[in-house]
């Protein structure tokens, strides 16, 4: 529907894309599926508005938007969510997935070339990505997803742009009271926060090093 599309470069827009991302989060956390949020901002688009004007900036859009629609799955969702600023959901995909999937339009990105002057002058632009995959395991809502999958973007940013930054999560467990019995009485520890911290523990350790990850008792 014309509704729900950006104008421009005819992706989801910001509305339709909260709405299809509660809904896959919902599904991610009723059969305990991954799935990935990807954050992506247009490196120094400005300097291209301001050098070629606001029609080259419209072309380096819509070539984004062109790559994008190429080289995602029929199940995945691509939206405009801001100026300069695109979003992809990724169901059923988790973070070594939806890392193959980030890379390749990475280096599409690389190897494309705009045309804005009379004299066919070829206009290079890059991308930054964050993206944040949920394992479909305890609790998230939205509004955590979007902030982390954001912070990711901001650290790729921070590093030189032109990169990806991803990191897998988990949701909040709720507190489970595990009852034992010794001498006769009973003691109730609250043992999810901590089984919690070391499953995160881990699955960054893996993420980083790509080696098995031992976490201290």
């Amino acid at each position: 529907r014309a509704k729900d599309h950006d104008p421009l470069t005819n992706l989801y827009n910001r509305g339709y894309f909260e709405h299809i991302l509660a809904r896959e989060l919902r599904y991610a956390k009723e059969f305990n599926n991954p799935v990935t949020l990807s954050i992506m901002d247009i490196d120094d688009l400005k300097k291209i508005n301001d050098q070629y004007g606001h029609p080259c900036g419209d072309t380096v859009l819509k070539k984004l938007a062109e790559i994008l629609r190429l080289n995602i799955r029929a199940t995945d969702y691509a939206a405009r969510i801001g100026g300069e600023e695109f979003a992809l959901i990724l169901p059923g995909t988790g973070m070594l997935r939806s890392r193959a999937i980030l890379n390749r339009i990475l280096e599409e990105i690389r190897n494309a070339t705009v045309c804005c002057s009379e004299k066919d002058d070829k206009i290079r632009f890059t991308l930054s990505i964050g993206a944040a995959s949920f394992m479909g395991k305890g609790n998230i809502d939205q509004s955590e997803f979007l902030t982390i999958a954001d912070k990711q973007l901001y650290k790729a940013k921070e590093k030189g742009k032109n990169r990806i930054e991803s990191i897998p999560i988990i949701g909040k467990i709720e507190e489970e009271a595990v009852q034992v019995k010794v001498r006769k009485k009973s003691f109730y520890f609250l043992a999810c926060k901590k089984i919690q911290n070391r499953i995160q523990s881990f699955l960054v350790c893996m993420h980083d090093s790509g080696e098995i990850c031992k976490t201290r008792p």
